[in-house]
């Protein structure tokens, strides 16, 4: 391929082509022209797409008609754990496990089978049957012979579920501490909602954590007269004018830790008296995350020592008389 001037002063690339001939008993050359600056420009194309491809830390496979791996980059060896030639050849889903998930392959097939885009996560197996997790990308190709072939991009997401699922079970123990506590535990975020809502609040107030959590604030619980009591208490304790509602209990909250008695009622408005602790949660950086609030159940023992009050005042009379 050489360069050249066309008539106009611009380079071209082209391609020269000699043949000898014999022409009325004389040997004769001809010479044969032709532009290949498109060609050439496919050329480097293709050589820089090549080198992208080979850079690239994702495994790249492409396949034939019938989804078997002809082509694949040199990363494919380190993330799978086979050399190329083992692949070649392959469906790129011969790694499945008994972890991947029935429902994520049946929908790509049915992705290939109708020859469209699929993406989605899946778990897969390397040579030493080691599980790791993908995101898969598939998209038609079409190949030189006019068929159409398949690029599967994988990209290893392995360190991401291991988080996840730390993160999972951390949260299945402290669900199961929450639930265990013989006390409520109820929390909410900055702007009151509930985020948390133990078993045993669920069984002493008489509502389904679905009801509640995301849905609701403490006002299902708190009537205003004793958000009205609690606002008179703190102006005494605290010379503090709040809001006789949640925000004014956030505002002192915010301040210090609280603790006040107060009656919550439950689903069916029956009243339950609560010795209530309250706390704010702060992120690291030391801003409000939301509010705690943890409380025991001590209407049996006020009834009791109601009872116990009304027994005296009793004999006490009976004594003067």
């Amino acid at each position: 391929m050489f360069k050249c001037q066309n008539r106009l002063g611009d380079y071209i690339d082209v391609i020269i082509t000699l043949n000898q001939i014999n022409f009325e008993e004389q040997n004769s050359i001809i010479i044969t022209v032709i532009e290949a600056t498109e060609q050439h420009i496919n050329d480097t194309s293709n050589k820089l797409l090549a080198q992208i491809i080979e850079f690239s830390h994702d495994t790249i496979f492409i396949t034939d008609e019938n989804t078997k791996i002809i082509w694949t980059n040199s990363i494919s060896s380190k993330a799978t754990g086979y050399n190329q030639s083992e692949l070649l050849g392959q469906h790129p889903l011969f790694r499945a496990n008994d972890g991947t998930d029935t429902l994520e392959i049946k929908q790509i097939h049915n992705a290939i089978n109708n020859k469209k885009e699929y993406v989605g996560e899946l778990q897969l197996s390397k040579s030493n049957n080691q599980p790791y997790w993908v995101k898969l990308q598939i998209k038609t190709l079409e190949l030189d012979n006019g068929r159409t072939g398949f690029l599967f991009i994988e990209h290893d997401i392995s360190s991401r579920k291991n988080v996840e699922n730390t993160l999972r079970t951390k949260n299945h123990l402290q669900r199961t501490i929450l639930d265990s506590a013989q006390q409520i535990i109820i929390s909410t975020d900055v702007d009151g909602t509930i985020t948390t809502f133990n078993e045993f609040a669920a069984h002493l107030f008489e509502w389904q954590g679905s009801e509640i959590i995301k849905q609701r604030t403490l006002d299902t619980f708190i009537n205003e007269a004793e958000y009205q009591r609690f606002a008179e208490h703190i102006q005494t304790t605290n010379s503090l004018d709040i809001e006789e509602n949640f925000l004014g209990l956030h505002k002192v909250t915010r301040q210090q830790k609280v603790e006040f008695t107060c009656e919550f009622k439950t689903k069916t408005q029956q009243l339950v008296t609560i010795e209530l602790t309250a706390n704010a949660l702060l992120k690291s950086s030391g801003d409000i995350d939301g509010y705690r609030y943890r409380g025991r159940d001590i209407t049996e023992s006020r009834s009791l020592e109601a009872q116990s009050k009304r027994n005296l005042e009793t004999l006490k009379g009976t004594s003067k008389s």
